[in-house]
C-alpha cells in the first residue's frame, strides 16, 4: 500500500503547533520567572531594611549609654544620674552576654559611689562596645 501522508503538509502542521505552543508558553515562563526574581529581590529589601532599623537603634542605645555613662562617671552630677539610668537597662539587648556581667558590676560601683574602679571598669566596656559598634549586624 503506498503512503498517502504529504510530509510536506505534516512538517509544516507541526512547525506551527510548535511556533503557537512557544507563541503562548513564553510569555507565562516569562512571568513566572521574572516573579519569582522580584519576590526574591522584595525579601531581601524587607530583611535589608528590618537590620538597618535595628542597627541604627542598636547604634543610638549603644552610643547613648557610652556618652551618659561617661559624663555621670566623671562629673558625678545629679541630673546626668537620670540620663545614666535611664540608658543603662536599655543596653542589654544589644551586647553580647559575655558583657552583662561586666555592665552589672560597673552599676555596683556606681550605686556604691566608687568612682577609680567604675572609671577603670567604664574604659574596659567603652572598649568592648566600640568595637561592637565598629561591626555592622549580619
Amino acid at each position: 500500500m503506498p503512503s498517502t501522508i504529504d510530509w510536506n503538509a505534516t512538517a509544516a502542521w507541526i512547525a506551527l503547533a510548535i511556533s503557537i505552543v512557544g507563541t503562548i508558553a513564553s510569555p507565562l515562563i516569562t512571568s513566572l520567572l521574572n516573579n519569582r526574581h522580584q519576590l526574591k529581590m522584595y525579601k531581601m529589601k524587607a530583611v535589608e531594611k528590618r537590620l538597618g532599623s535595628i542597627n541604627s537603634a542598636r547604634t543610638a542605645a549603644l552610643e547613648s549609654y557610652l556618652a551618659n555613662t561617661g559624663k555621670y562617671i566623671s562629673t558625678q552630677y545629679p541630673p546626668h544620674q537620670a540620663k545614666f539610668s535611664s540608658t543603662y537597662f536599655a543596653v542589654y539587648q544589644y551586647v553580647p552576654e559575655r558583657l552583662w556581667d561586666s555592665l552589672d558590676d560597673l552599676y555596683n560601683l556606681i550605686e556604691q559611689e566608687h568612682w577609680s574602679d567604675a572609671r577603670a571598669k567604664f574604659q574596659n566596656i567603652n572598649r568592648e562596645i566600640t568595637a561592637l559598634l565598629k561591626e555592622p549586624l549580619q
